[in-house]
């Protein structure tokens, strides 16, 4: 099998139960390049998906905690070189692998790593393959973006075997001893921020928080989603008024359902206030569900999800969607590639799981926001409200190993 390799080309633009894996995490895009996949070479001609937008005072604060996280790891020291880094797409046409592998990309030029890449289109098969051919590349360390545990076969044995750390990334994965750690979304903290969100405006359009809020769930996608759904249901305890009903999405034909679904609540629950999904690129069919029942102004539920793609950001602009709540995805890459950095220039250990996020920077990497019609901006891309983690990983890489600078 062929894979792809790369140095210093920047792209230039960014469902099965595996599918939805990826689309839970971010919708999609692409780049213009060619990539290579267990199948074959194919092109993406997707849109971008770079983050930009960031507010000014968020730029200096980032500037001010990674000279202060440069100085608390030791100071300046010769830099890693010569590295190659696998990483694994979940598929290259969703939004989620091309900002992590965007993300990646700039990191690696940073410190001239070669970076090799293979793409199984969301085939379980495939992504046995692509294990095993990354770590037949020789890598210093492999990133997998939501791929399941079970599906990586042999290969994530012969990379611990061989001394190749391997970084899970994207969602929660089935725990191994063959990986090194584990750089995932908090997804409890997605909840519940979108979840506090929509009681907001929910007592905003209202004056009051009750009705039948509509919770499309998606459980045999795995622990993380339902983790989603437990803090939801968490959350609704201190709103009494406002009752449950739910919906497990038919993964086979997620958005034909997702519409279908819609309107029978819709039109069977008349005190529906509320639509809220798990699955990103099912939050636009939800939308489109209520234009074809005419439902508008106040008659229209207040309608959400997690995470946000090119068309879901449309709707938001136009009001169609109320909003999602987003996060720095692709800054896992970078919180990768600066663990294994300081692994391979002070000799450290790897962080073991997501708290590194919010407690080893000086800034909380994957703060989630909420994605509105005011702020979503161009809708090509995420407009970062979050943290500055771009700016702070490239000073913290210029005051430590002179990368950059």
């Amino acid at each position: 099998m062929q894979l792809m390799s790369t140095r210093a080309r920047r792209p230039v633009g960014s469902l099965l139960a595996m599918a939805l894996v990826a689309v839970l995490a971010t919708g999609c895009g692409g780049d213009d390049e060619d990539t290579t996949t267990a199948a074959g070479t194919t092109t993406g001609t997707a849109a971008a998906a770079t983050s930009t937008g960031v507010a000014p005072e968020r730029t200096e604060e980032a500037k001010k905690a990674a000279e202060a996280d440069a100085e608390k790891a030791g100071g300046r020291v010769d830099p890693p070189t010569g590295k190659k880094i696998g990483f694994m797409y979940l598929s290259k046409s969703t939004e989620a692998s091309v900002r992590q592998y965007e993300d990646l990309k700039t990191a690696a030029d940073l410190f001239g790593f070669e970076i090799v890449t293979c793409d199984p289109n969301f085939d379980p098969a495939k992504t046995a393959q692509c294990a095993t051919s990354l770590v037949a590349a020789k890598p210093d360390l492999i990133i997998s973006a939501a791929s399941p545990t079970s599906a990586l076969g042999g290969g994530l044995k012969a990379a611990h075997d061989q001394g190749i750390p391997w970084i899970m990334t994207g969602a929660v994965q089935t725990p191994s001893e063959y990986y090194t750690a584990q750089y995932v979304p908090d997804e409890r903290e997605l909840s519940k921020t979108l979840n506090d969100w929509v009681f907001q405006q929910l007592q905003e359009k209202n004056g009051n928080v009750e009705g039948t809020l509509v919770a499309f769930q998606a459980p045999t996608v795995g622990a993380g989603v339902i983790d989603r759904d437990k803090q939801r249901a968490e959350d609704l305890k201190a709103h009494p008024g406002l009752k449950q009903k739910t919906h497990d999405i038919d993964l086979a034909d997620a958005v034909q359902d997702t519409i279908k679904t819609t309107k029978q609540f819709v039109q069977n629950t008349p005190d529906v206030v509320a639509l809220w999904n798990t699955c990103d690129f099912c939050t636009p069919p939800m939308g489109q569900a209520l234009d074809q029942l005419g439902k508008n102004g106040d008659d229209r539920p207040v309608t959400v999800g997690i995470y946000t793609t090119k068309q879901s950001r449309e709707q938001i602009k136009a009001g169609k969607v109320s909003g999602a709540v987003e996060n720095n995805f692709g800054a896992q890459s970078m919180v990768a590639i600066d663990q294994a950095v300081q692994h391979w220039a002070r000799d450290t250990p790897f962080a073991k799981d997501a708290s590194v996020f919010s407690e080893g920077y000086g800034i909380k990497i994957l703060e989630p926001w909420i994605v509105t019609k005011d702020n979503v901006g161009d809708t090509a891309t995420v407009r970062n409200q979050g943290e500055d983690y771009e700016t702070y990983f490239k000073t913290k890489w210029a005051a430590e190993f002179g990368v950059g600078s």
